[in-house]
């Protein structure tokens, strides 16, 4: 929020990274955070996990207790209290989760248009689209990158038109992971930082986002994400970084304070 002055409606946020790095667990943080506090409902589309495991890593987050053991059932001492207080917490939030993974911007759209329809003032906390690259179109295209295209234009559309923030998390190339590989320093130095060229897709998906945040894992410091301000329409990026704690049994993130830092993206 500091960095971004918070999400407005209208904005199309991507949060991308290579897989396992934590991408959308920090969007279930974020899409927790935003049905608790704007009291609107949110809409959580999730095209790879289905339903009941998004509840339990909300679930785990929200009270900081292990996932693992979550979804064993196997509590200790007074962990199956703090469950249901977390569960009872969980299912007083204004959060809509849809599991299918097939869903297209049409549907999407009418889903959403339905949801607010229903919504107390005719508003909406926030769309999540988890994650970009799987969507589905609603028409075939002559490539994937047209595909991916139409639907980041697609997704915008819908932010304007329901006046909330749309975040999407996406999938960086494998481009990152060769530079870090050539990295002199052993972990990769700046060279492993994400770069606007390491979005699949990128030049539709540049040209439609309002804000776009890649997540770095530094070699040397594995229980840290470094979020890198890529893009930012009305606000600057160049050194712009906010680096989080990684709390793996919980699947959450812990925030620290803004690093400001100097370091410009060359693959602008």
């Amino acid at each position: 929020d500091t960095l971004t002055s918070g999400l407005h409606g209208g904005q199309l946020i991507i949060i991308a990274a290579r897989p396992a790095m934590g991408k959308t667990s920090l969007v279930l943080n974020l899409t927790a955070n935003a049905a608790a506090t704007s009291g609107k409902p949110v809409l959580l589309f999730s095209l790879e996990m289905p339903r009941i495991s998004v509840v339990q890593r909300v679930v785990a987050q929200r009270d900081g207790m292990d996932l693992g053991r979550i979804r064993a059932r196997a509590f200790v001492g007074d962990e199956a209290d703090r469950y249901c207080d977390a569960v009872d917490a969980t299912r007083s939030l204004p959060l809509r989760i849809v599991d299918r993974g097939d869903v297209t911007p049409a549907e999407l759209r009418a889903i959403c248009l339905t949801e607010r329809a229903r919504a107390p003032g005719g508003r909406l906390g926030a769309v999540v689209f988890d994650y970009l690259q799987k969507g589905k179109p609603d028409r075939e295209c002559e490539s994937r990158e047209q595909e991916v295209a139409s639907i980041a234009r697609a997704l915008k559309s819908l932010a304007k038109e329901l006046k909330c923030p749309v975040i999407a998390p996406a999938q960086l190339n494998r481009g990152v992971e060769s530079r870090g590989r050539r990295g002199e320093d052993g972990d990769g130095g700046s060279d492993e930082r994400p770069r606007m060229s390491d979005f699949r897709g990128s030049g539709e998906i540049e040209q439609e986002a309002d804000i776009m945040i890649g997540i770095h894992r530094p070699a040397r410091a594995p229980h840290t994400r470094e979020l890198w301000v890529l893009k930012q329409r009305n606000g600057p990026t160049d050194g712009v970084r906010v680096d989080l704690t990684w709390d793996g049994p919980s699947a959450r993130f812990t925030t620290a304070p803004p690093q400001p830092v100097e370091w410009s993206d060359p693959g602008r």
